[in-house]
Parts: C-alpha cells; sequence; structure tokens
C-alpha cells in the first residue's frame, strides 16, 4: 500500500453509533472522511461537509492499525474557510515531497511575477486632487481616451476631499511603489508632493504635474500641463469691467497662500482692472476655507460691511459655492454680480437660473488628454515640451451648451469625446 496521508473533517452529521466506518480506517467520534491525498497527489471521492466544526489531519502508514494524529485545528468557534483547509494540506504535502514543494513555489513565484510586470509596465497613475467632482471627471475622461489611443491602462484615485493631502501623498507613494509607466499628479499643496515627485523621477518614473507647478524645474523626466491663471484672473476682471460699464467696487475671496495658483489669479485681477478699468476698484481680499459654509460667513461679513459692493469674484469652487449661499441668503444675488473660478455642476445651474453671472472653467478634460500623450511620447523616446499652459474659457448662460463647454463640463468618463 503507498504511504497516504488521509483528510478527516468532524462534522455536525448524524451519529448513528459512537464509530463510523471511514475506508479503511475506524475513526470515532463521527469522523467523516471528506479528501484523500496519496504520494502522487491523486484527489479521490471529494465531500464538502455543509457545516465544518473541527479538521483533523490523521496519517495512517503501512501495515499500521491505527490512527496517529499529526495535526488538530480548532475550527469550533466558526467555519473553516477554504484557503485554511488547503494551508493545511499544503504542510503536510511538503512534509512528504520538500522538493517538489520548492519547485512549485518558484514556479508560481514566477507567474505571478511575469504577469504582474507587463500590467504595470502598461498602466499609468493619475492621481488628482479629489474624485467624484465635474471639476476632475472632465480630465479622467481626457486620461481615459488618451490611454486607449495609445494603449496605456489607467489607474486612477484621489483622496474624498481636496484638503486630505496625507491621502494624495499616500497614494502617489503607492503609484511609485508599484513602478506604473507614468505618473500624473494634480497637486493640492504646492509643497506637499515634492519629495514624492523626487523620487519617482529617482526611480525614472515619467511623470506629469497637471493644473498647477511645483518648486521643481522641468527636465529629467519631468513636465507640466498647466492652466493659465493669468489669463483666468484677466478674464475675470475683464467681465466685471464689462458688468459694471468700467466703474464700481469689487472684493475678492478665496486667497490661499498655499496655492499659488489663487495668488495669480488676484494678482492678474487686480493688473487688468487698473490697465482696463481703473475706475473699478477692490475694495476687499479675503482667503477663504475648504468649508463652504465657513466661506458663506465669511463672504456675508464682506456684504454686511460693504453695502455698496458691486461684485464679488472667487477664485475656486469652494469660494464660489459659499459665495452664492450668502448672496441667496441675503437675497441680493440679482444685484451683486458673482464671477467664479473653477467649474463645478452645481454652479452651472446656478448659471442657468441666473444666481451666477459667469465661471471661469479651466480645460481639465485636455490636461489628462495631453498628460498621458506626454508620458506615452517619453516611453517613446520622444521629447516632450516642459511646459505647457491651457487656455481657460469663459462660461456663460450664452455658451454653456456649446460642444467646446459641454466637454469640458462632461462627469462621464467613459463616454466618448
Amino acid at each position: 500500500m503507498p504511504h497516504q496521508v488521509y483528510v478527516s473533517l468532524l462534522t455536525s452529521c448524524r451519529k448513528e453509533s459512537n464509530s463510523i466506518q471511514c475506508g479503511l480506517v475506524n475513526c470515532s467520534e463521527g469522523c467523516l472522511v471528506s479528501t484523500i491525498y496519496s504520494h502522487q497527489r491523486q484527489l479521490f471521492f471529494p465531500i464538502r461537509p455543509e457545516n465544518i466544526e473541527k479538521l483533523l489531519v490523521c496519517e495512517i502508514r503501512q501495515n499500521e492499525d491505527k490512527v496517529r494524529s499529526h495535526r488538530f485545528h480548532d475550527f469550533t468557534t466558526r467555519k473553516t474557510k477554504p484557503w485554511e483547509k488547503r494551508w493545511v494540506l499544503y504542510r503536510f504535502w511538503a512534509r512528504l515531497n520538500p522538493v517538489a514543494c520548492c519547485l512549485a513555489f518558484t514556479m508560481f513565484f514566477c507567474l505571478v511575477t511575469c504577469a504582474c510586470h507587463p500590467q504595470s509596465s502598461r498602466t499609468i497613475a493619475v492621481i488628482p486632487g479629489t474624485t467624484a467632482t465635474e471639476f476632475w471627471e472632465a480630465a479622467h475622461g481626457g486620461a481615459e481616451a488618451a490611454g486607449s489611443q495609445t494603449g496605456f491602462r489607467i489607474y486612477w484615485n484621489a483622496p474624498t476631499r481636496e484638503d486630505d493631502i496625507e491621502r494624495q501623498i499616500a497614494l502617489v507613494q503607492r503609484a511609485i511603489d508599484a513602478e506604473y509607466a507614468g505618473l500624473v499628479v494634480a497637486p493640492t499643496n504646492y509643497l506637499a508632493l515634492v519629495g514624492s515627485v523626487r523620487q519617482a523621477l529617482s526611480k525614472h518614473i515619467p511623470t506629469v504635474v497637471i493644473r498647477s507647478s511645483l518648486p521643481i524645474p522641468p527636465g529629467q523626466g519631468l513636465s507640466y500641463i498647466l492652466n493659465d491663471d493669468q489669463e483666468t484672473g484677466r478674464l475675470a476682471a475683464t467681465r466685471v469691467g464689462m458688468l459694471l460699464a468700467g466703474k464700481g467696487q469689487v472684493a475678492v475671496l478665496g486667497l490661499d497662500p498655499s496655492r499659488p495658483t489663487s495668488i495669480l489669479r488676484a494678482r492678474a485681477i487686480e493688473v487688468e482692472l487698473a490697465k482696463s478699468f481703473p475706475k473699478i476698484s477692490v475694495v476687499e481680499k479675503r482667503s477663504g476655507s475648504s468649508n463652504t459654509g465657513e466661506v458663506q460667513q465669511i463672504a456675508q461679513e464682506i456684504l454686511t460691511e460693504k453695502p455698496s459692493l458691486d461684485a464679488i469674484i472667487t477664485l475656486d469652487v469652494t469660494a464660489t459655492e459659499g459665495t452664492w449661499a450668502a448672496l441667496a441668503a441675503l437675497r441680493i444675488s440679482k444685484r451683486v454680480k458673482l464671477i467664479g473660478c473653477e467649474q463645478e455642476l452645481d454652479l452651472m445651474a446656478g448659471i442657468r437660473h441666473g444666481d451666477i453671472d459667469s465661471v471661469i472653467a479651466e480645460n481639465t478634460y485636455e490636461m489628462g488628454f495631453r498628460a498621458i500623450q506626454a508620458i506615452a511620447a517619453q516611453k517613446r523616446g520622444e521629447p516632450v515640451p516642459d511646459k505647457i499652459e491651457l487656455k481657460p474659457v469663459l462660461v456663460t448662460k450664452v455658451n454653456i451648451d456649446k460642444d467646446e463647454v459641454q466637454r469640458m463640463l462632461s462627469v462621464n468618463w467613459r463616454m466618448p469625446h
């Protein structure tokens, strides 16, 4: 008789006697033989009991009449999971044939490594500031469109909140450790991601920073695809000048020292107003917040202190939403004009209803599209521009339904553009 290992499963089966005949062995206490593995690793009559309470592994040697228990795993408090049963079987098989076990593990490791590496080599990680927003889902659509053209898979992930800097750093680090073919990141903080981006470059991972820059010069695998923030400020100032007929008072809300984009926009607004509309003065400049309620309170304070205010320019989505809520609460949304920066779905509804005059939208779709194209070009050994600045678009009630604007505002990244 060849050397055999019997795997017996104690179950809550019906016990008609103190002993149940189990193949070649008499096992007491209601044993039910479920699986037999022989030395040739053949599988015989597998039985799958529904309610497993205990797993008893018994070994029978040739010409032996008794069962000698080698391992006893008590699972009385829960059902046995499949992987636990497989692990016990593996341990006994390893004792029987250690050379074959080592060879099997070597083959398994090689198969896993070979299977995963090609997938990583054709995957580009895109880590925006946050997810599930109109602002970034357009970038997702652009990245997917370029990925399908260039043959790259897109790994898309981001924090649920734009102020969760630690989460964004962790996601970037995960992408670096996975050694993806490329990295696209939209930093929410000017300094926080500097170390992570430098690490990616040190591992020769082509990296594209989109929307806002970092204090790292381009080159050596790093390139930038940015919004033209100065143009954003000029568009906002020009719109205010037209609405107020060149005369009035304006407040600017949403300054954030940790985001150079807001500083650039605010400066461009003041420069353009002084140049083209000298009779329009900026009477108030306030910082913003990542909390809409806090911004609403700040906006209400400004409107109370400056009752003759004619317009408010907001520098980001949260500032626009908070100011819109303040104007609605004070019921002066028709009198005080609101011009916002950065698009979002509910803000488009405000434009349609006339509560918001206009929003300067960034072309995030094109950012995502060009970023993937740039990485694909680098992988082919082709040169890419160190820096590209994309022009924003002023969205009003007049042009909101145009194809160019709708592509920038689309949240359906699966839809072909």
